[in-house]
């Protein structure tokens, strides 16, 4: 059976420090969404890799749903708190802080995650990941304009020029692959950070990239905290 609850509850850091990626958040007044079952539970090997992009216990092509939940609920400054016993069930809880001052809504910027801030460029050409990883990196803090391939992101590029705080390009795309898209971008922006997502080695990328301290490589699958590394 399934059971869906939700309520209102007061948190400590202590009970924080027990929930996913709640490093951040702040104790206080949380409103909870709660869904818990009676199956068969999840093992605890398998437990703390739930959240990471790309991990499923299934098939290829699986394992994003619950990153997006993650990205989602960190871009709010919340936490959840994942309870499991193998055989007895699992226990999902959603905590939200709760809305207190209406008019600060959008002014206090405390709990961003070590203060990011400003535009990213994301270019990946599979919708899914794409939408994942502009949730994650707006959990972060940023604001993220999206192309759906290499030309389409260099004609970006040009257009928030001086705006851009990070460009972020998977290295396979049609039209225009990441690497000549960063070429480009350097040309046209030679400080402009880049992280290159790619299943790949580094050694796929031109040598001009590859002895760039400005241009990181980003190895796919790749976790929530291995994207924040490499933002960093």
């Amino acid at each position: 059976s399934v059971r869906i609850s939700t309520g209102l509850t007061n948190v400590d850091a202590d009970y924080l420090s027990q929930c996913a990626f709640a490093d951040k958040t702040v104790p206080g007044t949380f409103v909870y969404i709660e869904v818990s079952d009676t199956g068969s539970g999840i093992p605890p090997e398998t437990v703390s890799r739930i959240f990471d992009p790309f991990f499923t216990t299934k098939f290829t092509g699986r394992g994003l749903g619950l990153s997006a939940v993650l990205g989602i609920v960190r871009g709010h400054h919340g936490a959840i708190k994942v309870d499991s016993s193998v055989n007895e069930g699992t226990r999902f809880r959603v905590l939200l802080p709760a809305l207190t001052q209406p008019d600060n809504i959008g002014t206090d910027d405390t709990t961003s995650p070590w203060g990011t801030s400003g535009l990213v460029l994301l270019a990946d050409d599979e919708g899914l990941v794409r939408q994942i990883t502009c949730t994650q990196l707006e959990g972060m803090g940023f604001t993220v304009v999206q192309a759906r391939d290499g030309k389409e992101a260099v004609q970006l590029a040009q257009q928030y020029k001086g705006q851009l705080q990070l460009a972020l390009l998977d290295l396979t795309m049609p039209h225009m692959d990441g690497d000549e898209a960063a070429r480009k971008m350097q040309e046209a922006t030679p400080h402009l950070p880049i992280v290159i997502t790619s299943g790949y080695s580094a050694q796929d990328l031109t040598l001009r990239l590859r002895d760039n301290s400005n241009v990181v490589l980003l190895p796919k699958p790749f976790s929530m905290s291995d994207l924040t590394a490499a933002v960093r």
